[in-house]
């Protein structure tokens, strides 16, 4: 009897280019979850990842932030709650929760 080693018997290979569009279609998609879509390990998909020159975005701010457009808008509602002597309502309706946001996503390395 000989001792064979554990594990796929050969490598398997990812389709880089559905691994693209994954990505692109799931941007917030963990290894663990990834891996699990293209039946590899997690340690498959990041190997995968890099090959096709997807980073992970760390950044969670908007870059689309505008500092005096924000500026201008505090100030005209500092100004209505003077004037109108309460609170403003604020109404929320896209019933988003804390617990599914992500702190990071994937993308190509030139959107990052």
């Amino acid at each position: 009897m000989t001792y064979e080693k554990p594990g796929p018997r050969k490598p398997r290979l990812l389709d880089s280019e559905v691994l693209r569009k994954h990505v692109a279609d799931f941007p917030d998609q963990t290894f663990a979850e990834r891996a699990e879509v293209f039946g590899v390990s997690k340690e498959g998909i990041h190997y995968a990842l890099g090959k096709c020159g997807i980073t992970r975005k760390k950044s969670l701010g908007y870059k689309e932030r505008c500092p005096e457009k924000r500026a201008t808008y505090q100030a005209t509602l500092a100004k209505a709650i003077r004037e109108e002597k309460r609170e403003p309502v604020s109404i929320d309706e896209c019933g988003f929760t804390a617990e599914i946001l992500r702190i990071y996503g994937y993308a190509p390395e030139a959107n990052a």
